[in-house]
């Protein structure tokens, strides 16, 4: 039985989102979405690791997608990150449009900004860490999990120590090597 209020509509809206995306070969993440120069770049972690303050420096030269809630999914063989209706700190939705992913990162708040490579072994149980579940079906997790593995294998990724502020930008903008 559903309480007819705005949460628990939002709270069955995301089990559907849940559903369908991971249905569909994706993933529906806790993170942040921006889109630079056609670019989608995705930072997930814990609460408080950056997201939302990221998203927010982002804004003068980057498309917001979303700082909550980002869906992942795979288009015409290249993963993509799309805006979604859900929102963090900024209380409003991302940009209705998806683009290609080029980096992953996994956010560690620091004191200085540097780039930690992971191994696919390591990053995968950080990402499963911030991916929406719903579901106790061990066929649907299955499928889950090998979404998750099929974006790892075709991502770049990696762990991004920050403050976070604007020196993050010069590494996010950086060439994939």
């Amino acid at each position: 039985r559903m309480l007819p209020n705005i949460f628990s509509f939002d709270a069955i809206y995301r089990v559907f989102y849940t559903i369908a995306t991971v249905k569909l070969g994706g993933l529906f993440l806790h993170a942040a979405s921006l889109a630079r120069n056609e670019k989608g770049y995705i930072f997930t972690g814990v609460t408080e690791s950056g997201k939302s303050e990221i998203s927010e420096m982002g804004k003068a030269d980057s498309v917001h997608l979303t700082d909550e809630l980002s869906v992942v999914l795979p288009v015409e063989g290249r993963f993509r990150t799309f805006g979604t209706p859900f929102w963090g700190l900024f209380a409003t939705g991302g940009a209705n449009r998806g683009v290609p992913v080029e980096k992953l990162y996994f956010l560690v708040r620091d004191q200085k900004t540097f780039e930690t490579p992971l191994t696919p072994a390591a990053a995968l149980p950080r990402l499963l860490r911030n991916v929406l579940n719903f579901a106790k079906d061990t066929g649907f997790n299955t499928q889950l999990f090998l979404n998750a593995s099929q974006l790892l294998q075709d991502v770049h990724f990696t762990e991004l120590h920050c403050v976070p502020d604007q020196a993050i930008w010069p590494l996010v903008d950086a060439p994939v090597s």
